[in-house]
């Protein structure tokens, strides 16, 4: 049972510490933007083999060349980072999302929306049901020790109990020269939020 609580833990720290990032993230959002403003109609090819020729040096050639027409190109290139304004906390829920979109949409409407990149990272920590019947196809069986019964782990493992809320971080990042006036709004609506 360590073990598979161990694997779930390095999971749900692999999401938040690193494919979850703000640094990955924007990188991400960044080569998304590149590619639908540089791939025709903003997609992939639908040829199969036009689209295995898409790989990394590829895609790194096209920005390399579009780096002076390109400005996510420019940006990736020459790793000019937008900055983050702020982010939730990890488990943020709807409540926390209808809260940042209205920050955004006040910092958007003052900053301009072509200066604002917003992110929202969202996946669930385990798959495996705190509550089902050890012979159920979904269960993952473990025998506790002194007993010769299976048990499912998600009714034995407080780890796997506790850990049920799905990830969801909310970002919000600003191009430098919007990025003080958006910390500000932002501050301002934080402190209006908190009655200060």
């Amino acid at each position: 049972m360590h073990v598979t609580e161990a694997f779930i833990l390095a999971r749900y720290f692999m999401f938040t510490q690193v494919y979850f990032h703000r640094t990955r993230r924007l990188f991400d959002l960044m080569l998304t933007n590149f590619l639908k403003e540089i791939l025709p109609g903003g997609t992939y090819p639908a040829d199969i083999n036009q689209y295995l020729q898409m790989n990394d040096d590829v895609i790194w050639c096209m920005m390399t060349k579009e780096q002076k027409n390109n400005e996510w190109a420019h940006r990736i290139v020459n790793r000019d980072l937008i900055s983050l304004v702020d982010e939730s906390p990890p488990h943020s829920d709807t409540k926390d999302k209808r809260y940042y979109n209205m920050i955004v949409r006040d910092i958007e409407r003052e900053c301009g929306k072509e200066n604002i990149i917003t992110d929202s990272a969202s996946k669930l920590p385990h798959k495996i049901p705190s509550r089902i019947e050890v012979d159920d196809e979904k269960a993952i069986p473990v025998i506790r020790k002194n007993s010769t019964f299976p048990v499912s782990i998600g009714s034995e493992s407080e780890i796997i109990q506790n850990l049920t809320k799905p990830i969801n971080i909310i970002r919000i990042y600003a191009k430098k020269e919007v990025y003080e006036r958006a910390k500000q709004i932002y501050d301002e609506k934080q402190s209006d939020a908190l009655g200060e």
